[in-house]
C-alpha cells in the first residue's frame, strides 16, 4: 500500500494559547507527528478513501 503524506506548517498568534492548543489537539487527532515547532506530517487520507 502506497501512503501519500502532507507536510503541514502553520502559524497561529500565541496569545491566546487556547488557539494554538486547540490547533495542536486537532492535528494529533488526526495522526500528524512533529517534526518541529509548527511543522508536522501526516497521512494524506483524502486521496487514500476509494470511491
Amino acid at each position: 500500500m502506497n501512503t501519500k503524506w502532507i507536510v503541514l506548517s502553520y502559524k497561529v498568534p500565541i496569545e491566546p494559547s487556547t488557539i494554538l492548543v486547540r490547533v495542536w489537539e486537532n492535528l494529533k487527532a488526526l495522526g500528524v507527528t512533529y517534526l518541529q515547532q509548527s511543522v508536522c506530517i501526516g497521512p494524506d487520507t483524502m486521496t487514500s478513501v476509494k470511491n
